[in-house]
């Protein structure tokens, strides 16, 4: 299978994938929408982690009227 080949496959299934959601109804792209966020704020929350892990930063917890707010408290290294 040369590159080509593998290239306009893609490219087909690419056209493919996108003329079937087209047809998708609003509600489902709205649950869509949903999961993408959910998804990319989990990913925010695993990269946070991973540099308090390296302690680059620090997270305070603050207590505003009884509602939990994480701040991040970014730390300089020179």
């Amino acid at each position: 299978m040369s590159r080509s080949s593998a290239s306009k496959d893609a490219q087909a299934l690419f056209r493919s994938l996108s003329s079937a959601y087209a047809i998708t109804p609003s509600n489902l792209k709205i649950i869509d929408l949903y999961v993408m966020f959910a998804v990319f704020t989990a990913l925010i929350q695993v990269i946070c982690l991973y540099l308090q892990s390296l302690s680059l930063i620090s997270l305070l917890i603050v207590d505003y009227d009884r509602e939990l707010c994480i701040v991040p408290l970014v730390h300089i290294v020179y």
